[in-house]
């Protein structure tokens, strides 16, 4: 009884949707016309005739609706913000319109896309009316997907602010929604409830299209309790109101709700009279969904009769109709909007809290900073006031000219630092100009430090003569200054990085014979994946040596070495013989690294033979031990390698999920490799089985690329075998042929049974393919034999399907058997032997149910079902026909392609978001060395003018400089040098005081205090100079 479930779950959805397109058609009408744009009639009426033709004709709503949404779009954006609100609200109603149209007819995509467009928009405005109706179209949406959670989640978003609003049609329309929900989720006490509030309300407000939908929705309820005459009563009141209002879709799903209630009856040929009348109007609106239900319908009522040809038949219409309706891209696409949309959110959510985190941050560094620089002020104006009772002190002169010139510079420095993010905004960060800056701001300080140190001298001493003594030792000052200077200049000139040349190499001291083994398996290594018959040669001696020395490590090395080659060579009791003893032994030495990859090879081992649990065991063991590792090449394989066994299990979004963090790991690491390539591989895997084709042609590709380049055949190999798969699909069967028959010729040179076997199967089914084609001109294009003897076909096709089977049961590969079986038996399908052809279907069928090989098992009971077709036995011809699609629906269903395309989205999303990382990283450096060299070439250039100015003042006394200018310059050049030396040392500043300003302070008066001495010799001999002693 779920069908009719599900069937008003769609007639419930799309009246649903028909209310909201109702509400958006009376919502325009609410929109003031006085100071509006022209063209405001005209979109009031292209909503209008969109919602008219709702459910009449779906294209032509289409085409109003983009009218009306193009029209508005014109006016966002208005200078005049009435006219842009207008815009906005028209733009919204004919987004919902349009959404709600593409749900009509299937597509969810761009259902999903247009209403959280109008949502949006609707939240901008603050339309409140308008974010109900959004919100409850959006969960019509999600409850047609049968996402219960999201439907319930939005419609009660809905619910709740109808209440707010005391609107009451809203709530009608949510209480029935809910309803629906509960019902289908089988809250049956819950669901009544609902739809008789909803009901009672409608009737209320005289609701006609809600009275219609509330009667359809109580209906299923007593038809899923068994009432079904009080189910029909309902269904025909429903019935006639929708006639009366010529609701179409309304009448269409009554008179199928009531086909299915006579047909649960036992009366079928009323029954039939209803569906055909339901079919007829489903077809007449182009209502997809309808029709399929009403295929269904008519399948199991048939099949009540036992007319199980008829029943098939309506079967095959149904499935291959909801095949249709659902599309894997399309299910991909809305899996990828709801993910896209979510990561936005969040993202938008994250930067918001680090937004208002670095807001809080900034508010409290400039409180700090405020208070800080406050008390820096303080203390400069206590030591100016100091100073000037310095006097009543009797302060040594010496130390109030410290002082003056202290303080001086610490007003110099703290100006700059108010002044710094204007400075930086000014000069872009130019040292030359922020030079010209600082020497204006030291020309503009030095007339204050004069009078100050003046009047400082005149309180101190009164009438005394200041009599300068020459100062000993004063010859060598200025080679001092000037190798201070130079020393200063290499500390910023520490780009220039020393380079070691000569390496020095730890060499172990170990016997001759360990570096023999040492550089066979080196040989070995090169020669793995080209030459693996050679390399075993070459592992197996160094093996012989290491035991003749008895080195444990190198002996559990050689072990491994062997054990893959053997796995490339299909031979796995070898292969796990090999790696069980490598693993032994590196567990006696602990060593751990070893030993993960030992539960990795081991797991790729019984991979390779189908068992999927054991595999999945070593697997998880290693990832354990290469997490605790933190080695990420080895994550990143036990990711794919995990993935694997996803895919051939057929749950998609899993494996998918793992290659993609496969991928991510191996792209920030950023180098090629096998195991990159491998990944490339099994992604395009993913999208082959998607019948996405140029998606996985193009990671097909980028495989290929690798594996030339580290000419890895192996993995060439399997790529040709891919790239060929591909082309068949597409109908190129000539180039199919050429990759395949490429693929076989490495895999035999290889001696890699198991891809041989692939590759056998591969060609034997094109050649059955190749018969079904009949008379094809493609066909005479790729095998021109084959016009004249089209049998022959199959006998090709025979010989290395059977070639495959026996390679297939040497190696225990259940997995591939299942194929082998499968087309063998759709020769014997060909031929006419349909009794055989049955016994290896069911061979198939058996294997790839004890695998878990769904697809496979899929494939098979097809299979059976054309066989017991042809055998005349339709009841086992649709028993195994609904196995078959079930089993398909479990491997390609809505919800896996959803998930899908939300991990497509996630690694899309977290790919960009590397990307754009590496790009900033990169033009950070680039930007970090232009400014390096930048800074570099004018720091040169300052140190330069600095040395010239001090050159100057040094024979400043052959020039007759007079002496207040010459003490302006010796003021004015410690300034500069004070300020360079700052700006030099500021990176480790920063760092050592966390930006504190108090800290800083401490900094720049320790520095204030070194120059000082400088300072005053520098005055001292250049006065010297300048004047006579007295």
């Amino acid at each position: 009884m779920n069908k009719i479930n599900a069937f008003f779950l769609l007639v419930c959805i799309l009246n649903t949707l028909f209310y909201t397109s109702c509400r958006n058609q009376s919502e325009s009408s609410e929109v003031k016309t006085v100071i509006i744009p022209e063209d405001t009639n005209k979109v009031k009426k292209l909503i209008e005739l969109s919602s008219e033709f709702l459910n009449k004709d779906p294209n032509k709503a289409l085409e109003y609706g983009f009218q009306a949404l193009n029209s508005s779009r014109q006016f966002i954006g208005s200078s005049d913000q009435i006219v842009t609100g207008w815009a906005k609200r028209s733009a919204a109603r004919s987004l919902s319109i349009i959404g709600i149209i593409y749900r009509n007819i299937g597509d969810n995509v761009k259902a999903l896309d247009f209403l959280f467009q109008a949502l949006k928009l609707k939240k901008d405005i603050e339309d409140n009316t308008g974010i109900i109706t959004s919100l409850n179209s959006i969960g019509a949406v999600y409850l047609s997907q049968l996402n219960y959670d999201l439907a319930i989640e939005y419609f009660k978003k809905s619910l709740a602010l109808s209440e707010k609003l005391e609107d009451r049609e809203g709530i009608a329309v949510c209480l029935n929604n809910l309803g629906i929900v509960y019902e289908t989720i089988g809250q049956f006490d819950k669901a009544i409830d609902y739809k008789h509030k909803s009901l009672l309300i409608e009737r209320e407000i005289g609701d006609q299209e809600g009275i219609v939908e509330s009667l359809n929705n109580i209906g299923v309820f007593y038809y899923l309790q068994g009432n079904l005459d009080e189910a029909i009563e309902y269904f025909q009141q429903s019935l006639e109101i929708s006639k009366e209002i010529d609701d179409r879709q309304v009448i269409a799903s009554s008179l199928n709700n009531i086909g299915e209630a006579y047909s649960e009856k036992g009366n079928h040929q009323i029954a039939f009279k209803y569906l055909e009348q339901s079919l007829t109007v489903s077809k007449q609106i182009g209502n997809k969904e309808y029709i399929n239900a009403t295929y269904l319908a008519f399948s199991e009522t048939y099949e009540k009769i036992d007319q199980f040809k008829k029943a098939h038949k309506y079967y095959r219409l149904h499935t291959e109709l909801k095949d249709t309706l659902f599309n894997e891209v399309k299910s991909k696409e809305i899996g990828k909007l709801e993910a896209t949309h979510e990561l936005e959110m969040a993202e938008m959510v994250q930067k918001r809290i680090k937004n208002e985190e670095l807001r809080i941050k900034n508010v409290e560094i400039g409180r700090r900073n405020m208070l800080q620089y406050s008390a820096v002020l303080l203390v400069i104006v206590g030591l100016f006031i100091a100073i000037l009772f310095s006097g009543k002190l009797r302060i040594p002169l010496r130390l109030a000219e410290g002082g003056v010139f202290f303080i001086f510079l610490l007003l110099f420095e703290f100006i700059l630092v108010l002044l710094d993010p204007h400075i930086e905004q000014w000069t872009s960060g130019e040292p030359g100009y922020k030079l010209m800056i600082n020497a204006a701001l030291a020309a503009m300080i030095f007339p204050l430090h004069s009078l100050a140190e003046n009047r400082l001298k005149r309180r101190l001493f009164k009438t005394k003569k200041i009599i300068i003594n020459k100062p000993s030792g004063t010859g060598g000052m200025m080679v001092a200054l000037l190798l201070g200077l130079a020393m200063l200049n290499s500390g910023f000139n520490s780009q220039q990085d020393s380079i070691i040349q000569n390496l020095k190499f730890k060499i172990q001291n170990s016997k001759e014979d360990t570096n023999h083994i040492k550089a066979l398996l080196k040989i070995g290594k090169h020669l793995h994946y080209t030459a693996p018959d050679t390399a075993l040669k070459h592992y197996e001696e160094a093996l012989s040596i290491a035991i003749e020395i008895n080195n444990k490590k190198l002996i559990a090395n050689c072990n491994t070495y062997i054990g893959l080659i053997y796995d490339v060579k299909s031979d796995y009791p070898r292969a796990l013989h090999y790696n069980k003893e490598s693993l032994s032994i590196n567990e006696q030495l602990q060593d751990k690294e070893a030993m993960a990859r030992n539960y990795n090879n081991i797991g790729n081992i019984y991979w390779s033979q189908s068992d999927n649990s054991q595999a999945l065991y070593y697997y998880f063991k290693s990832l354990k031990i290469e997490e605790e590792l933190g080695d990420k090449h080895g994550i990143s394989t036990c990711y794919n390698n995990i993935g694997n066994i996803y895919y051939y299990q057929s749950t998609y979004p899993v494996a998918l999920s793992y290659y993609f963090r496969s991928l991510k790991i191996q792209e920030e690491l950023g180098a090629k490799s096998i195991a990159l390539a491998n990944t490339y591989n099994n992604i395009g895997n993913i999208y082959a089985n998607q019948s996405t084709y140029p998606e996985a042609l193009t990671y097909y590709l980028k495989s290929l690329k690798i594996n030339e380049e580290l000419g890895n055949k192996q993995g060439i190999a399997n790529i040709y075998n891919n790239i060929g798969i591909i082309y068949e699909n597409q109908s190129s069967y000539s180039k199919a042929f050429d990759y395949y028959f490429k693929s076989l010729k490495i895999k035999e040179e290889l001696s890699n049974k198991q891809g041989v076997a692939s590759s056998y199967t591969n060609i034997g089914s094109l050649y059955t393919l190749l018969y079904k084609q009949g008379d094809s001109p493609s066909v005479g294009g790729v095998i021109g034999w084959a016009v004249q003897n089209p049998q022959k076909l199959l006998d090709t096709a025979m010989s290395y399907q059977r070639k495959a089977l026996a390679i297939s049961k040497e190696l225990s590969d259940d997995f591939s058997m299942t194929s082998n079986l499968s087309g063998i038996a759709n020769i014997l399908m060909q031929k006419g032997k349909y009794s055989q052809a049955r016994e290896y279907y069911n061979q198939s069928a058996l294997l790839a149910e004890s695998i878990e090989a769904l697809k496979e098992e899929s494939n098979a009971h097809l299979g059976l079902s054309d066989c017991y077709e042809k055998l005349s036995n339709h009841k086992l011809a649709l028993d195994h026909y609904k196995q078959s699609s079930a089993l398909k629906d479990s491997v390609f269903n809505e919800e896996k392609s959803k998930d899908l395309g939300k991990i497509e989205a996630k690694h899309e999303f977290e790919m960009a978001e590397l990307e754009r990382k590496r790009a900033e990283s990169e033009k950070l450096k680039v930007e970090s060395e232009r400014i390096k060299r930048r800074n570099l070439l004018q720091y040169s250039a300052v140190l330069l003018v600095i040395v010239a100015l001090f050159i100057t003042l040094l024979f400043s006394g052959k020039l007759n400089i007079p002496v207040r200018l010459a003490e302006g310059g010796i003021f004015f050049i410690f300034l500069l040098l004070f300020e360079f030396m700052l700006v030099l040392l500021d990176p480790y500043i920063e760092q050592w005081t966390g930006g504190e300003p108090a800290y800083k302070l401490m900094i720049n008066a320790a520095l204030a205090a070194m120059i000082f001495p400088l300072h005053s010799l520098a005055e001292t001999r250049l006065k010297k100079k300048l004047r006579k002693p007295l």
